[in-house]
């Protein structure tokens, strides 16, 4: 444990001053020190359990290696894949996002985030993130280039505190600047402190209810699923006899999109519009809206995410004069 205590001495006494006069990610790199070897390694004082005959000198060790962790400015450098998502692809915007989220890396013995538990959950914010347009023709040729699997995330952090939910313990790192850049071609994908913001338009994360369709727009929306795959839902408007239209309701991951639903919308008022639900998605189509000479009709039905996959759980269908079946409050009461 002394060798590597000394290494952490001699990393701090390298850093340079924080003050910056331009901000790039190479300037705050460069006045960092480079985390060295394995990364779980090198934060393990942050979490180490001292017991036995050497408990004190253990204890003693590990405060001066957590005083040294908590003063300097690191720069650590991971494999991108699991931490950097690409696309799904949108094709309103004609274009992927690339993110990074709010990071979790795990090791045997706590966890390092870039956010607090909130209510015993980590939430998911976004570190960077850049939009690039791509033609649909060239979608899959840059999805397959940039796959996270080529890509390298680096991150300039400082240790910030500790938190615990139950038996998870965990340290944040509070991260100053963000890089992703593919080890294959050397290009940088993402810079926090050199991207550009987004174009509009973009999708919105389905946090609440949000209307993907009506005759004159069409939205996208962003959502994660349960087992932290990103998708991204669209509409394909498919033509139909005389006025009406056939609104697909499609699911996409990464380059490939499959048809969730297919409605009937007559003229002119239809709309569609998904609501997350836990770890359902509710899609409700809206044929005819509710007015003085008429209550309203439509449909609804009720996906779950099991095994990689959305599987129709219920589906409802009629009128709001009808009285609504049971599992409007209750999902897993039985159709009537």
């Amino acid at each position: 444990m002394r060798a590597w205590t000394s290494t952490l001495f001699v990393l701090l006494l390298g850093a340079a001053s924080p003050a910056m006069a331009q901000r790039t990610f190479s300037a705050v790199a460069e006045r960092a020190s480079e985390v060295p070897g394995d990364w779980r390694r090198f934060i393990a004082p942050l979490f180490q359990a001292c017991e036995g005959a050497n408990r004190r000198t253990c204890e003693a060790t590990r405060r001066r290696d957590q005083r040294t962790l908590r003063t300097g400015s690191w720069l650590m450098s991971i494999p991108a894949a699991e931490h950097v998502e690409i696309g799904p692809y949108e094709a309103v915007r004609e274009g992927f996002l690339v993110r990074v989220p709010d990071l979790v890396l795990r090791t045997p013995d706590g966890w390092l985030t870039t956010a607090t538990p909130r209510d015993g959950v980590l939430p998911v914010g976004v570190l960077a993130e850049r939009f690039f347009v791509v033609p649909p023709d060239r979608a899959e040729r840059f999805f397959g280039r940039n796959d996270p699997a080529r890509l390298r995330l680096r991150m300039v952090f400082r240790v910030g505190r500790e938190w615990a939910v139950g038996s998870r313990r965990g340290v944040t790192i509070e991260v100053s600047a963000v890089q992703v850049y593919n080890e294959s071609t050397g290009n940088v994908l993402v810079d926090s402190l050199a991207d550009p913001p987004a174009p509009p338009g973009g999708a919105e994360r389905l946090d609440g209810r949000i209307q993907v369709w009506d005759r004159s727009q069409l939205r996208e929306a962003r959502w994660r699923a349960p087992d932290g795959t990103p998708v991204l839902f669209s509409v394909r408007v498919d033509p139909a006899e005389g006025d009406a239209q056939t609104p697909v309701l499609l699911e996409t991951r990464g380059v490939v999109s499959r048809e969730v639903g297919r409605f009937r919308a007559p003229c002119c008022e239809a709309t569609l519009a998904l609501i997350p639900r836990g770890d359902d998605v509710m899609v409700v189509f809206t044929e005819r809206r509710p007015s003085a000479e008429h209550p309203g009709r439509g449909r609804v039905e009720l996906f779950q995410w099991r095994n990689g996959a959305f599987v129709r759980r219920t589906a409802w269908e009629g009128s709001n004069a009808e009285s609504p079946p049971a599992w409007i409050t209750d999902p897993d009461a039985p159709l009537p």
